[in-house]
């Protein structure tokens, strides 16, 4: 048998330089990732581990966290603002609503006054323990006694009196004007209803509900015109001067039952799935909303047709979005006169991931059921389809730094908590945490995980605040070993018990390499180029023709900061995966492969 002439081999070099981040496929690009966990793009185009994480304080049941000037939450049925406890609150998930010096607290229909230190009840009722009486009165409270009210269906003799005239019906009050000579009817009438208590924590310009009165036009939604604990003054009127009500009267200023509430123009706006209903709060008060005094500032309401139940709502560009997960209902105009609602088919916000919706740089990201979108006015793009065939549930999302945060569950209930740069348009994944919540102010992000921990990053800037003199030759700053002599260290409001987590877990994946290699190339050699922390632990493995076994490659610890370039050999393979893990701080400069053409046999 005669053989061949084998050929020679050629070697050619590339390098991947350029890290793109995450990417869940099956068919990637150089320099993406097919898995990995707490990378992050802070130093794109190089691959870096994410920063570590600020611990401030274990709750031990958080129902909800948020923020603006100051941090704000709720732990095991207590409020607390800037760290101090406000007041009890019931034992439920919260949803908070900010509206001028206000925090609203949903379910609970309460509200924190931020400059005044007070809650109020948005929504209030009071009942009479004594009959009421009505009296008619001027509109200050003021009422007609018999030595200044006449009543019948004759003029008076005494014009100085006023003059209930009950010839007509319904009656009229009138009083005698110098100037025409004549009985003159008094536009406006009003009665003061009385009975201890029924005036408590009313104010003026409520909008009331009254039942149980023997009058029955007094059975209605009024605004108060006046009020004090023990009366309020309505506009109205009666056919006699004073009467007593010979039963108990209910006085409430009401508040809907709201799935989802949100803040635009001063007003707070909710919907209801049970009632397919649309609500305004009078604006400048979250306290009524049934004002109706045909006004500018008046209360909104309107009933919608469109099938399914709403899925969250926000303020958005001078709109309010009412989102259902097949469209939204938008909301625009400055006065109820004005307002108007239209409906657009789209991929609208998941079921249960209300919480994912973040206005961030005048752009708006939410899950929908198809992934995570970005909504700028028209129609929502999807930005994940990174993440390949997984499906995720869910979502809560936050923001800082000009990155979206969300937080997310498979079909499984593993939880992944995801992190998309919004000038980079890279998505990297962090950890397995579960997130309640997000709270971002003064340039920093708080969030409290499923172990009831409390977190903050960037932790570069709490350093620089708590440690102003703490940096290196480089102007660095570098982190303290050991609490302060006082004890814990304190950061702005909290006792921060750990002050930051420890050197952080890294691993990241890639997808097949090799498989774009025709006629017979296969990678020989890998140089990976990187820079080390000191104490940095690396590690790095290799998977051969996807056969589920990870060979170690390189181990180290490193013992000073420095870049390096770590040599692989790689053995003959149709393709194979890289999985370079670490604890510590590491950047990735580069991965050079070496190609070698083998003979045609």
């Amino acid at each position: 048998m005669k053989l061949g002439k084998a050929t020679p081999t050629n070697q050619n070099t590339s390098v991947i330089s350029e890290f793109k981040g995450y990417n869940h496929n099956y068919r990637i690009a150089d320099g993406e990732f097919y898995e990995m966990k707490n990378m992050s793009a802070e130093f794109y185009p190089l691959m870096s581990n994410r920063a570590r994480r600020g611990f401030i304080k274990t709750l031990t049941n958080c129902q909800g966290i948020s923020a603006s000037d100051k941090l704000y939450w709720v732990d095991n049925g207590k409020f607390y603002y800037d760290s101090h406890e406000i007041c009890d609150v019931s034992a439920t998930d919260k949803q908070f609503v900010e509206m001028g010096a206000y925090i609203c607290i949903f379910p609970d229909k309460i509200a924190y006054n931020t400059y005044e230190d007070e809650v109020i009840d948005l929504e209030h009722e009071n009942v009479s323990e004594v009959n009421p009486s009505l009296t008619l009165c001027k509109m200050d409270g003021t009422v007609y006694t018999n030595d200044d009210l006449y009543v019948g269906d004759t003029e008076p003799v005494d014009r100085t009196k006023t003059w209930l005239d009950t010839s007509s019906e319904p009656p009229v009050l009138k009083f005698y004007s110098e100037n025409t000579s004549q009985w003159v009817a008094i536009a406006t009438t009003y009665v003061k209803i009385y009975s201890p208590g029924i005036g408590e924590d009313f104010k003026e310009d409520d909008a009331v509900t009254i039942s149980g009165c023997d009058v029955e036009d007094f059975n209605t939604t009024m605004i108060v015109q006046a009020c004090s604990d023990d009366y309020i003054v309505v506009i109205g009127l009666l056919d006699v001067g004073t009467m007593i009500n010979s039963q108990q009267m209910t006085f409430k200023r009401a508040v809907p039952d709201m799935d989802y509430v949100c803040e635009l123009n001063n007003r707070l706006w909710g919907c209801s799935s049970a009632n397919h209903e649309i609500y305004g709060s009078k604006q400048g008060d979250p306290t009524n909303w049934n004002y109706y005094g045909g006004l500018a500032s008046d209360s909104y309401a309107a009933t919608v047709g469109t099938f399914g139940d709403f899925t969250g709502c926000i303020g958005y560009r001078g709109y309010v979005l009412f989102f259902k997960e097949t469209g939204v209902h938008r909301l625009y105009g400055t006065m109820p006169s004005n307002f108007s609602m239209s409906w657009t088919e789209l991929r609208g916000v998941q079921k249960g991931s209300e919480k994912s919706l973040v206005n961030l740089n005048e752009t708006l990201f939410y899950k929908a059921e198809e992934g995570v979108m970005v909504y700028e006015g028209s129609m929502p793009v999807n930005i994940s389809e990174y993440f390949g065939k997984e499906k995720y549930y869910d979502a809560v999302a936050g923001q800082v730094n000009e990155k979206y945060y969300v937080s997310m569950r498979n079909k499984d209930y593993e939880w992944s908590l995801f992190c998309f740069d919004t000038n980079k348009k890279l998505w990297h994944k962090e950890d397995e945490k579960q997130i309640y919540g997000f709270g971002f102010y003064s340039g920093k992000c708080y969030m409290v995980d499923n172990e009831q921990k409390m977190w903050c990053f960037p932790i570069e800037s709490m350093i620089s605040y708590l440690f102003p003199d703490m940096t290196d030759a480089e102007g660095e700053y570098y982190y303290p070993d050991e609490p302060t002599p006082e004890g814990d260290y304190y950061y702005p409001g909290y006792m921060v018990e750990g002050f930051y987590e420890d050197d952080v877990e890294w691993f990241v994946e890639t997808g097949d390499m090799g498989l774009e290699n025709p006629f017979n190339k296969y990678v020989v050699r890998l140089v990976i180029r990187m820079m080390l922390d000191e104490g940095t632990n690396i590690a790095i493995q290799i998977q051969y023709d996807s056969n589920g076994v990870w060979d170690d490659l390189f181990n180290m610890i490193n013992d000073y900061k420095r870049s390096i370039n770590i040599p692989l050999r790689v053995n003959r393979c149709d393709h194979f995966r890289l999985r370079i893990s670490g604890k510590g701080d590491a950047k990735i400069y580069s991965i050079t492969q070496a190609t070698e053409t083998g003979s045609e046999l």
